[in-house]
């Protein structure tokens, strides 16, 4: 299977809420966009690991923060499939 491809996921490094103005994923060539204003949780540990969730009833992820908070790694943890994984990257402050 071809790994997701997503756009529009901001991903502040911090703990608390989020809203996602807007996303696009693209599964094995099928377009699918988000709500406008999502909104979601995140946490980010002294270890650099988190969790973010978005909805509900939204997926969730791990996340490991790289790179002085310029890069975070993630993986889905849930619900269901696929299971996207990928690195979000900051792209201004």
């Amino acid at each position: 299977m071809k790994k997701p491809d997503a756009v529009g996921i901001p991903l502040p490094i911090e703990y608390g809420t989020l809203t996602v103005p807007a996303a696009t994923v693209s599964i094995n060539g099928v377009i699918t966009r988000s709500p406008p204003n999502g909104t979601g949780i995140y946490t980010v540990g002294p270890h650099c690991t988190g969790s973010l969730a978005f909805g509900p009833p939204g997926p969730t992820y791990d996340l490991f923060v790289v790179f002085k908070g310029s890069e975070i790694q993630m993986i889905q943890t849930g619900p269901g499939s696929p299971v996207f994984q990928g690195t979000a990257e900051r792209v201004s402050r």
